[in-house]
């Protein structure tokens, strides 16, 4: 056998040889190649990793268990949580304490986890808020729900001191004496690409989406009867308003009517004056007539004398019948 060696690449050989492979591995088809590969990973991957989420939240789903209160239970369950609405601070592990001690006064604390509870409260309240401020044009039957009484009550206040006040926990507690609440679902890594990828639950985005659109509903609803009650207590107002110029005309015409009272009471006092000096002039002619009276009866003077006397006397009932007249014309005025 013969063996053919052939000559060896010169250096400048080498050089081009490497240059026209960097720019096949460079250039645009090596480009989308890796793009192809790419792709065809992440195709691969998202359905493991979709089916994997699926499977995971179904288990968790089918996992959680939550007890159903009876009817004397969920009374309870509410005058507890009104009459008991000072532990519910807003700080932090505070409402999940509270729903402790009033899942353990309830004798609940095996049956029923804080979080639990705390939804059912977030669930009755929403139902009352719904049925109490419905959308625009949206009838409602409030009482064919059968807690729409009670939760009227408590949400209104009525139910304040109906049920025993519940202190806090003790410190020795353990968490051991209650279910545990259900823990924080984790991100996961998508396989292959390294990409974070996050649980998505539909179900709980539309819940709190209609959440939200109830409770707008209820603020609208809130402000069209605060609008309402503003229009009333408007014209209520502007009635007042009237009625205080109707008061002050009324005012101004008492004040007109007693000024003219006074000026008549003043001219009756002119009149009694008036009659005054008259019943004096009277009183005179009284005196002057029994001095005439007592000179005829002592002879002291002739026929001339009675003659005279007889006119005084006359002029005198005269004067007399006038005053009497007059006295009764001013009384009543």
């Amino acid at each position: 056998m013969r063996l053919v060696c052939g000559r060896k690449p010169t250096r400048r050989r080498r050089d081009e040889g490497r240059k026209r492979r960097s720019a096949l591995l460079c250039g645009p088809f090596a480009v989308l190649a890796n793009m192809d590969a790419t792709m065809e990973n992440i195709e691969h991957t998202l359905p493991l990793y979709s089916n994997n989420a699926k499977k995971k939240s179904k288990k968790k789903v089918n996992s959680e268990y939550t007890y159903k209160l009876s009817e004397y239970e969920t009374m309870d369950f509410v005058k507890l949580r009104v009459s008991n609405r000072y532990m519910f601070t807003g700080r932090r592990n505070a409402s999940r304490l509270a729903w402790r001690a009033i899942l353990k006064h309830m004798g609940l604390q095996g049956k029923m986890t804080a979080s639990q509870a705390m939804k059912k409260w977030e669930n009755l309240k929403k139902r009352y808020k719904e049925l109490k401020y419905p959308p625009p044009g949206v009838q409602v039957f409030p009482h064919s729900w059968r807690w729409y009484d009670l939760m009227s009550d408590a949400m209104e206040g009525r139910l304040a001191g109906s049920a025993p006040i519940i202190g806090p926990l003790p410190p020795g507690t353990s968490d051991s004496d209650f279910l545990p609440d259900a823990r924080p679902r984790k991100r996961s890594m998508m396989g292959g690409i390294g990409v974070m990828g996050m649980h998505c639950d539909l179900d709980e985005m539309d819940t709190e989406r209609a959440t939200l659109e109830t409770e707008r509903a209820a603020l609208e609803g809130e402000r069209e009867v605060m609008g309402r009650e503003r229009m009333a207590l408007e014209r209520e107002q502007a009635g007042l308003e009237r009625e205080m110029a109707n008061l002050d005309r009324e005012r101004a015409q008492l004040e007109r009517e007693k000024a003219a009272v006074e000026r008549e009471r003043g001219l009756i006092e002119k009149e009694k004056a008036q009659v005054a000096r008259d019943r004096l002039a009277v009183d005179r002619d009284r005196v002057l007539l029994a001095e005439g009276r007592a000179a005829e009866e002592n002879g002291a003077e002739g026929q001339s004398c009675k003659t005279g006397g007889q006119r005084v006397v006359g002029s005198l009932e005269r004067t007399e019948r006038f005053l009497k007249m007059f006295e009764k014309l001013v009384e009543r005025m």
